[in-house]
């Protein structure tokens, strides 16, 4: 397992774990936007093993002036892994039912704050379950352990508003085209883009079986220019399917990816940013 990886398959995990030479720590991170399901999820069936952890509770802070799902603090982090029997030497591997999008925003939040070994189980238990691996409805009590992030490791995964502003990198919108083009909003207050933003939406390289559709990434590098080592900033409504699709650029070979975590329904918090509609 190499750090700072970014996405794993079902047969690497598996392999991962009957090997036994690294403590690997699965964490389910079920969630639906709007719907609190993700425990139930994980109590019909869960990868055997794996730990749950609340998406909204734990990997994201109360919405507000900084959007709908804003960092959280690392303490508060660390406090629910620790929780969980999560160690600080755990490899750590994220899923959710299947569109990776928790499970990737998890998985950047731990290596934003200093956790080396956190990766993305790619497709998710969909995946996992199509490909005929066990799954398990036992829910085991868990010895509390100690962890903590490591400083020296920090890595940032995600950038603030500021930079946006500044005009740091290809900024690209991740939401579906008639959000971009402000035709329609189901979600936000406000429909547009930001100014200046490229529109690849996810569902465009999504592939639900296997998780990813690499050749959309490519296409769309090609189309607009754009070479691995340009400067890439993701953005959507809250900064979580904008995480997926920071890490998909990333294994694609991008060298400089970020997240613009408050996104969307941050950048609309201040009236006075600009913001444009009906344009590619």
């Amino acid at each position: 397992m190499i750090a700072n990886s970014t996405f794993i398959s079902p047969n690497e995990l598996q392999r991962l774990v009957n090997q036994g030479d690294l403590s690997v720590a699965i964490i389910d991170v079920s969630w639906l936007l709007g719907r609190d399901v993700g425990r139930a999820y994980y109590e019909r069936a869960h990868i055997p093993g794996a730990r749950f952890i609340e998406f909204e509770q734990v990997l994201s802070d109360m919405p507000g002036e900084k959007g709908r799902h804003p960092l959280p603090q690392a303490e508060d982090v660390e406090w629910a892994l620790s929780a969980a029997g999560v160690r600080s030497n755990d490899v750590i591997v994220f899923y959710d039912q299947g569109d990776s999008l928790a499970a990737s925003r998890g998985a950047l939040t731990l290596r934003h704050f200093g956790h080396r070994s956190a990766t993305v189980l790619l497709g998710g238990f969909q995946r996992w379950t199509v490909e005929g691996y066990a799954v398990s409805t036992e829910t085991t009590s868990i010895d509390p352990s100690e962890f903590r992030f490591d400083t020296a490791n920090q890595r940032e995964s995600f950038v603030h508003v500021e930079s946006v502003l500044e005009g740091k990198g290809c900024l690209i919108d991740v939401r579906d085209q008639n959000r971009y083009l402000g035709i329609s909003e189901p979600i936000d207050r406000v429909a547009g883009h930001i100014p200046g933003a490229l529109n690849l939406p996810y569902s465009a390289v999504f592939h639900p079986i296997s998780g990813l559709k690499s050749h959309a990434l490519e296409s769309f590098l090609t189309k607009n220019d754009l070479d691995l080592d340009s400067p890439i900033i993701t953005y959507c409504g809250s900064g979580v399917t904008a995480s997926f699709m920071g890490l998909a650029f990333e294994y694609l070979g991008v060298r400089d990816v970020k997240v613009y975590v408050g996104s969307w329904s941050e950048w609309i918090e201040d009236p006075r940013r600009e913001v444009s509609v009906n344009t590619e």
